[in-house]
This record gives C-alpha cells, sequence and structure tokens, in this order.
C-alpha cells in the first residue's frame, strides 16, 4: 500500500535494480536482477457511495526468477474503507479478485497481499480466501511469532503500537521460505 512517492522513495532506497509497477495504492516492487515480468494485469475493484461509483485497486505481475526460471503471480490489493456497508462491499471485492487471479493463465501459483481493511471481530474476508484455498502466510511458516508486527492477530496488539504487516495470502502450490 503506496503513493507512486512512496515507491520511487522506497526502491531508490533499495538500490539502482529496484523497480515498482502498478496504479493506485496496489504496487508490486521487485529487484529487476532476480525477477523479470512476463505479464501483467489491473482492474478496478468498485463500490458505490452515495450513488457514486468508485473502484479500487488491484495490480497483478506474474514474475519469473531468472535464476531457477519458476514463477509466481502477485497481486497487491487495497480494498475499501470508512464508508457505509464497507464489510460487504469487501467481500465483494476480494470474491473479484479470486476472479482475477483465476481467469490468469498459470494462475496455480499465486501471492495475494495488500490491506484488506476487514473489521478484527469479523474474519469473512479471510474466510472468502481461505475457502478460495489461499492460506495466510503465517498459517504456513509457524516459525514466524512476533505478535506485535503481524494482522493475524486480529490487529489488537498492532493497531495499537502503530505497525503491521498487512495480509499475504498464498495459493496451495507457493511454498515459502
Amino acid at each position: 500500500e503506496t503513493r507512486d512517492d512512496m515507491a520511487v522513495d522506497i526502491t531508490n532506497g533499495l538500490g539502482p535494480n529496484w523497480t515498482f509497477w502498478g496504479s493506485g495504492t496496489a504496487k508490486i516492487i521487485w529487484d529487476s536482477t532476480k525477477w523479470i515480468v512476463v505479464d501483467q494485469f489491473e482492474a478496478g475493484l468498485p463500490y458505490t457511495v452515495m450513488g457514486i461509483t468508485k473502484a479500487r485497486p488491484l495490480t497483478m505481475l506474474k514474475l519469473q526468477s531468472i535464476k531457477t526460471e519458476g514463477f509466481a503471480w502477485f497481486a497487491s490489493t487495497h480494498l475499501a474503507v470508512n464508508i457505509p456497508n464497507e464489510e460487504a462491499i469487501r467481500q465483494k471485492q476480494i470474491r473479484l479478485v479470486i476472479q482475477h487471479v483465476e481467469e490468469r493463465p498459470d494462475h496455480e501459483r499465486v501471492i495475494i497481499f495488500g490491506d484488506f481493511n476487514s473489521i478484527p471481530t469479523n474474519a469473512s474476508v479471510r474466510k472468502i480466501a481461505g475457502d478460495a484455498g489461499y492460506k495466510h502466510l503465517r498459517a504456513k511458516l509457524s516459525t514466524i511469532t512476533r505478535k506485535t508486527c503481524n494482522s493475524f492477530n486480529g490487529w489488537k496488539v498492532t493497531k495499537r503500537e502503530s505497525k503491521w504487516i498487512d495480509d499475504v495470502l498464498m495459493s496451495p502450490k507457493v511454498k515459502p521460505y
């Protein structure tokens, strides 16, 4: 979740080989000495407020490892927040994200990351993704135990400390290291 000026600052700070792509606040940043882009997709995730239709961003890149030639789709999104009926809108948006992912060729390996803005007491957005086969990174890597930097714990500690890692979901064929 970042604006263009922030992505420029981040990539400049990481070094000359880093780049980014994406519109709105859904960006993907990668090291161009390690990954090449082999496909891309962008869409808006629509919602209506007071009769005005708007859209939240979805950015997707299929990146291929230069070293191994393995690949995965990386999908970044930022779901609706601070609007009436927001949880129902987010549920529709996550279903649309999953639909767009499944329409892509070679969609078996995908990592979905972003700010779901889901209400901490309601895990419906994550449940919808989980029911579609996308599991949270923390569920796959039990060695990650820091409770102060995650949204997996319902953000109770995280929000108070003003630091968190937004959601990272993976399809069954993605093996984290």
